[in-house]
């Protein structure tokens, strides 16, 4: 047909393979993925991070809670959210092996909620610490989460 720019017609030209797409639960279980994968990514990184520089962050973290009923917690904050992080990096990359090679997703919601919590920790600091543009930018985050454990509800 002339003039046709569907997708599929794009598709069907270059020969792409897309008929899991026809499956809808192999897309939720695409979502469910890469929602955590990126999350994974995310976690991993950034407990690293605050293993690898522990006293600087430590620092970080008291002047920040300085001038907050959180001053005296601060010392505690940094370990908790940093174990929460890691947790919740590397829970995602075991359930996704399990999503893939047991076919169960149990790990994986528990990894996402886990992560989900990490940011609703990571929210409160930050708005206890009146740094609302940095509270703000976690929504995102959050929401993949959230994305992630919805596509969860639809595979398997």
């Amino acid at each position: 047909m002339v003039g046709d720019c569907s997708a599929a017609n794009a598709f069907e030209s270059a020969d792409i393979d897309l008929s899991f797409m026809a499956r809808p639960v192999m897309v939720m279980m695409l979502v469910a993925v890469l929602c955590s994968l990126f999350l994974a990514v995310t976690f991993i990184q950034s407990s690293l991070n605050k293993l690898s520089d522990y006293k600087g962050n430590k620092l970080y973290f008291a002047s920040v809670f300085e001038k907050t009923f959180l001053k005296n917690a601060a010392g505690i904050l940094l370990p908790v959210i940093t174990a929460m992080e890691f947790l919740s990096g590397f829970g995602l990359l075991a359930g996704i092996v399990c999503t893939f090679c047991c076919r169960d997703t149990r790990l994986l919601i528990g990894g996402l909620v886990l992560g989900a919590l990490s940011f609703i920790c990571l929210l409160a600091g930050q708005r206890i610490a009146k740094d609302y543009a940095g509270a703000a930018s976690l929504t995102t985050y959050f929401l993949i989460a959230v994305v992630g454990l919805v596509a969860c509800a639809f595979i398997f």
